[in-house]
């Protein structure tokens, strides 16, 4: 009896996005607040053009972190996955922040928020914990600075380039990948849903821009 011929190893797959051109196919939303908190938080995203000095255009998230944890997202599906195969799901991402890193502040310094990046085998969507008294994202993103298991923390967003506390300017700073990168199981039909967030220790206002990020997805035996 002829021994069956294993099937091939799926190749990797390296998704670049910029976010000027692709920001339609992205969604945003925020989560981890209690219900009531919605018009203090004044969440805010869409494509907007960069504050000076930079130019170009990016995804904007914003908002107030009036439940001490709010976490701003971003998500879209992509296919072209082999089905029911692992991958582990690296991120670099460059985004626009004018948050220095060396200020103090409410809860924690400006910088003070976690940016995660990941993917899940099905559509990010809020629901209301009971237990929680929370309203929470069905991802597995981990709590402030700590990974989940399907998205991990590349950093936070604080950098020297955004100068000083006082006046603090906007700046690109690049948050590479991470070789400990979680391991995602793709849907029957191919599909995975790209995670992108921060989670949030600064009781203040903040925001950022996605400017562009590279996924790499690399199958697993």
């Amino acid at each position: 009896m002829e021994t069956p011929t294993p099937p091939p190893t799926p190749p990797v797959v390296v998704t670049d996005i910029d976010f000027a051109t692709q920001a339609a196919l992205w969604s945003s939303d925020y989560a981890d607040y209690s219900p009531g908190m919605e018009s203090g938080i004044a969440f805010e995203s869409g494509l907007r053009d960069l504050p000076a000095p930079l130019t170009g255009k990016g995804l904007l998230l914003g908002g107030r972190n009036a439940s001490d944890d709010l976490l701003m997202y971003a998500f879209s599906a992509y296919q072209g996955f082999a089905p029911d195969t692992d991958y582990k799901v690296k991120a670099t991402v460059t985004i626009a922040t004018n948050a220095p890193d060396s200020c103090f502040g409410a809860g924690g310094p400006p910088s003070a928020l976690w940016l995660r990046a990941g993917a899940a085998p099905r559509a990010p969507a809020k629901a209301y914990d009971p237990a929680l008294q929370l309203v929470r994202v069905n991802v597995d993103k981990g709590e402030q600075a700590g990974d989940g298991t399907e998205a991990v923390v590349l950093g936070d967003i604080g950098t020297p380039d955004a100068g000083d506390c006082l006046s603090p300017t906007y700046a690109i700073k690049v948050l590479p990948e991470r070789s400990d990168a979680p391991v995602i199981r793709s849907t029957a039909d191919g599909r995975l849903w790209l995670f992108l967030g921060t989670e949030s220790g600064f009781e203040a206002r903040s925001e950022y821009y996605l400017l562009s990020a590279r996924f790499t997805f690399e199958p697993q035996p």
